[in-house]
């Protein structure tokens, strides 16, 4: 783990849970800490509870395809984020990414309104790049 200033950077490896028993990911998170108050973090490290174990379950949750996407990027994300009740809220560049290109083209012709061909010149320039 390295800590600079509210920032940690860590590796954290998924495998079990709702994930398929072959597969396994190695991901690098960025948890920032700002806005954390003083008694959600005596709560994290007094309470028995933890961030990073909070963390693999929600990622757990997500699609395989999702992970991998992660895997590349990396995943960023906020201590107060993971410690909610909510699920991981996931920016919408990897949720593209994780897609298969049908579900892609799908997604951004209802989301953005555009035609399939602009959709699968997004789908191949945000693949490319």
């Amino acid at each position: 783990m390295h800590i600079n200033g509210n920032i940690a950077k860590f590796t954290m490896s998924l495998k079990g849970g709702k994930l398929p028993d072959d597969f396994s990911a190695t991901i690098n998170v960025t948890m920032d800490f700002t806005g954390a108050s003083t008694a959600q973090l005596i709560e994290c490290c007094a309470g028995g509870s933890s961030a990073r174990v909070k963390l693999q379950s929600k990622l757990r949750a997500l699609k395989p395809a999702q992970l991998r996407a992660y895997e590349l990027e990396g995943y960023k994300t906020t201590f107060v984020q993971v410690m909610s009740s909510s699920t991981v809220v996931v920016d919408y560049k990897s949720a593209l990414l994780a897609l298969t290109h049908d579900e892609f083209i799908t997604r951004v012709t209802t989301d953005i309104g555009c035609n399939e061909d602009q959709a699968d010149k997004y789908y191949n320039k945000l693949h490319n790049s």
